[in-house]
């Protein structure tokens, strides 16, 4: 696929900032700091994903099918104006918020509604220059934030002893340097279009309840954790679920050449499990590696303090290796015009989330990482359940284990 080495190289730039950035932190705040710092940014982030209606990949679709780019880039910019003005209401609404953020440390809680439109906006920017081609730049949109956090945190570092507030006024800033790089050779090209914004919203619909429930599957569990537990224990947590996440960096930096190439019509379904298995396989491995190495590997780097850390990362570790053929799946039928697929998919595995915690698991970190572990398979089962229903000629075997017999003659690109 023509710019996948540039697409590549951009999540390996984040892997390796996300990471060094990430034990940064953890070795500097501790178990406790760490998860003040995730339960912090939790409310604004899952309003972006409850706001941002279709968000990066309505914007993506639309450009593939062909629409006008100024008029996707001002959808884009009202959405994330939008979303921005939501973020102010949220914090004016939320009982306790300014008094429960200072606690962090933070000098002006105020200041965090202004992460909310530069994550939408940075979103955006990468997905429409990636969906013109212009991996390059896509490099830089994808790669400023990471790099603006550790950047920020080695100059706070130098100069001060770090906080939860200034860690949360780092992570606030970063969004901004991807609009900063991504900005200026479209924003002239900004236009507005109602029937644009309606596509825009009509496409999002259809997917956005998926991205809402994938995101309270993916953190309901650590504000539990942080709720019932402790907040130390919320830190463990937030390590655990990004390791567990990094099993999906290369599946997603494939799905987001594949979805705009599936949209085009570039893609046949054939090409889709083929490549979900060759993925998917790889993260299987990847999971038993990390398995093997987490005991000695995570009190060293981490610090000691996330020992614990290592058990609940064995119970997670198997659902997220099979959520790594979801990505690419995901990614087809979205671009063929079926994202309630991943609407689906998400409601069955949050369901799982909820039955554990319900069941009496929300007062045990172990129980819930064993139940995002079965969360995670549940999606993926439903997943390549609406793969084989749009793609029949596409046997459960060959998604994975072999590429099965050819394709027919009458197999088609579909739109």
């Amino acid at each position: 696929m023509r710019g996948s080495g540039w697409v590549l190289a951009a999540q390996v730039a984040n892997l390796g900032l996300g990471l060094g950035f990430g034990v940064a932190v953890a070795r500097t705040l501790g178990p406790r700091g760490q998860g003040l710092l995730a339960l912090a940014l939790l409310p604004l982030q899952a309003w972006v994903l409850v706001a941002a209606i279709g968000g990066s990949a309505a914007i993506t679709f639309l450009l593939r099918r062909g629409r006008p780019p100024g008029a996707v880039l001002g959808w884009a910019a009202a959405l994330g104006l939008a979303v921005g003005g939501g973020a102010v209401l949220l914090l004016a609404l939320w009982p306790g918020a300014e008094a429960s953020l200072k606690g962090t440390g933070i000098v002006h809680p105020w200041a965090l509604a202004l992460w909310v439109p530069a994550s939408v906006w940075s979103g955006a920017l990468g997905s429409y220059w990636l969906a013109r081609g212009a991996v390059r730049r896509y490099f830089l949109v994808a790669a400023a934030p990471r790099a603006a956090q550790l950047g920020g945190l080695g100059l706070l570092w130098a100069v001060h002893r770090l906080s939860v507030g200034h860690l949360l006024a780092v992570a606030v800033t970063a969004p901004w340097t991807a609009v900063a790089v991504g900005i200026p050779a479209a924003a002239r090209a900004i236009t507005w279009s109602s029937p644009v914004a309606g596509e825009a919203l009509a496409y999002g619909m259809r997917g956005h309840w998926g991205n809402v429930s994938q995101f309270l599957n993916y953190r309901l569990n650590l504000y539990l954790v942080g709720r019932w537990d402790s907040a130390a224990d919320a830190g463990r947590f937030w390590l655990v679920l990004n390791l567990a996440e990094l099993l999906w960096y290369l599946p997603a930096a494939t799905a987001a050449l594949w979805f705009p190439a599936v949209a085009g019509a570039e893609k046949v379904p054939r090409e889709t499990a083929a490549e979900a298995r060759r993925l998917g396989w790889l993260g299987v491995g990847m999971a038993a590696a990390m398995a093997a190495l987490a005991p000695a590997v995570i009190p060293r780097v981490w610090g000691p303090g996330y020992r614990p850390a290592v058990a609940l990362l064995w119970a997670v570790l198997p659902g997220a290796a099979l959520f790594a053929w979801s990505k690419i799946w995901a990614a087809d039928l979205a671009g063929r015009g079926h994202p309630q697929w991943g609407t689906w998919s998400s409601l069955a595995g949050l369901a799982v989330v909820v039955i554990v915690a319900v069941g009496g698991g929300a007062k045990s970190p172990l129980a819930l990482a064993a139940g995002q572990s079965i969360s995670y398979a549940v999606s993926t089962g439903v997943l390549g359940v609406g793969f084989r229903r749009l793609h029949p000629e596409v046997s459960w075997r060959a998604l994975w284990w072999s590429r099965g017999p050819s394709a027919s003659s009458e197999e088609v690109r579909t739109p």
